[in-house]
């Protein structure tokens, strides 16, 4: 009992920067999600906004996909007089054995979902930073410095990205995303594990939580279904001395043939919906009536022709808006732009990534640099050639993304794990390489550039909430009151 209690203790010793953040960042996520009532189960909206997988895990316990007209509201694809959500099935099916163990939870689960999405996400993102910490043998790197880089990292990506911003508003596109996310972090941590070390078991499990994050929303897992693809293929070329009879009856050739199903399954679940493989956006509710709207994305979800719009606003414009009144920074719309969106549907005001979180976008481009140097340098270092396959492949799944008819804030979550993956890279290869004296002066920069991007991510929350009854309104007033009582106090002088 006393070697239990002395090992439950070393653990909570050996990762204590990660649980103080991961608490803090938590803390923060539950009051704005709940605008600072605490209560985990509840409602933002009482409409279709966070209640459509209630209704769609009712409609599958029924054997249907479609839900009730109210379930999906102006959201709605309408097919032959049926309602059908254009959302994956994952967090719905979830839903049923809670449903059936709390009936008088139901429409309350959303907020309880995303906080638990965001644990999920949160604790697999530190897991995969150990993992790669392993590969410039930092292990030992535990003293109070090394601690301070994992407390920084941690707290800026639950605070300083897109994550913090889905607390914003509890309903089901952020659900979406935030479901599909945390899946794929467990598939990208299995992967890096498995690449360690070959296990059949590990990529497995990869291949189901990419499925289900292909299933929640098709763009979050499709990147880790890329990375399990190119992993198998790396691995089936390494034993190019089988025969051939030998290489069909090869693991890695069944995992590589078995990850087309998820993609097979997302499609059948599209053509019971609607008759199609595709989205039939000429049957969206919205587009029905406006046909001019329609027209104006020539009825495409995906197209090419959008790839520079998004390449140049999600990676390069300087979109943010700076506010009068407190938090001063607030997502801001597409204005001047050099390419054309004529072929996109729906555009929200968003921040993008090198001004909404610098920490992540400046370390992932060290990352991207150094983990290419690094197999210039030595092309037999197999750690880095598989690391390079898994984030790469997860980096060629954002292509989709750049190719979609919209662009919103909740969006960019699904660069989570590409952040991750190469920042980890980027700042255990500078740890690596740099002098102990420049320890300092490198966390100081890291801090500066992490105080930032929780700055704005929060702020972006709060603004994003515009609620009459919001958590953060009486302090915005309070704030406001003593900034204008300042400055007539300076203009008398």
């Amino acid at each position: 009992m006393l070697n239990k209690f002395i090992k439950i203790k070393n653990i909570l010793v050996d990762h204590l920067p990660f649980i103080i953040a991961f608490l803090i960042v938590q803390i923060v996520f539950i009051a704005i999600i709940t605008n600072g009532t605490w209560e985990i189960f509840g409602c933002n909206y009482n409409n279709y906004f966070d209640r459509f997988y209630d209704y769609q895990a009712l409609s599958i316990l029924q054997g249907r996909l479609d839900v009730p007209p109210e379930a999906i509201g102006s959201e709605a694809f309408i097919i032959d007089g049926k309602y059908y959500g254009y959302y994956g099935i994952t967090p719905a099916l979830i839903r049923i054995p809670l449903l059936k163990l709390f009936p008088y939870l139901k429409f309350k689960f959303t907020r309880f979902f995303l906080i638990l999405w965001s644990c999920i996400t949160c604790f697999f993102c530190y897991r995969i930073m150990l993992l790669i910490r392993e590969k410039f043998n930092l292990n030992n790197l535990n003293n109070s410095m090394g601690n301070l880089f994992i407390f920084l990292f941690i707290i800026t990506f639950g605070l300083g990205t897109v994550n913090i911003f889905l607390a914003s508003q509890a309903f089901f596109y952020h659900e979406a995303v935030s479901c599909g996310i945390a899946f794929a972090s467990v598939s990208i941590f299995c992967l890096l594990k498995a690449s360690k070390k070959p296990d059949t078991i590990l990529f497995i499990i990869a291949l189901i939580c990419s499925t289900l994050s292909i299933l929640a929303k098709g763009t979050t897992g499709i990147g880790s279904l890329f990375a399990i693809q190119g992993l198998s293929i790396f691995l089936i070329i390494k034993r190019k001395s089988d025969s051939l009879r030998n290489l069909f009856v090869n693991k890695y050739v069944s995992i590589f043939f078995l990850s087309f199903f998820p993609i097979i399954f997302y499609m059948t679940i599209n053509y019971l919906k609607f008759n199609e493989f595709s989205l039939p956006m000429e049957k969206h509710f919205q587009f029905i009536s406006n046909q001019l709207r329609l027209e104006s994305f020539n009825g495409k979800t995906f197209s090419l022709v959008n790839l520079p719009f998004h390449i140049y606003n999600y990676l390069i414009i300087p979109n943010i808006q700076i506010l009068n009144e407190f938090p001063f920074v607030s997502a801001g719309y597409v204005e001047l732009n050099p390419f054309s969106f004529k072929n996109m549907a729906n555009i929200m005001p968003f921040i993008n990534l090198p001004f909404g979180t610098p920490f992540f976008y400046i370390l992932s481009i060290i990352g991207v640099i150094s983990s290419i140097y690094q197999l210039k340098k030595n092309y037999n270092d197999e750690i880095t050639i598989k690391f390079l396959i898994v984030a790469s492949s997860s980096a060629l799944g954002i292509c989709i993304l750049f190719m979609f008819i919209a662009i919103a804030q909740y969006y960019f979550h699904e660069f989570a794990l590409i952040l991750v993956l190469f920042s980890s890279y980027g700042l255990y290869y500078l740890i690596s390489n740099m002098k102990h004296k420049f320890f300092t002066k490198f966390l100081v920069i890291l801090s500066i550039l992490s105080i930032y991007s929780c700055y704005v991510n929060i702020s972006i929350s709060m603004t994003n909430q515009k609620l009459g009854d919001s958590f953060f309104k009486p302090m915005m007033i309070q704030v406001d009151g003593n900034l204008i009582k300042i400055s007539d106090i300076r203009l008398k002088k």
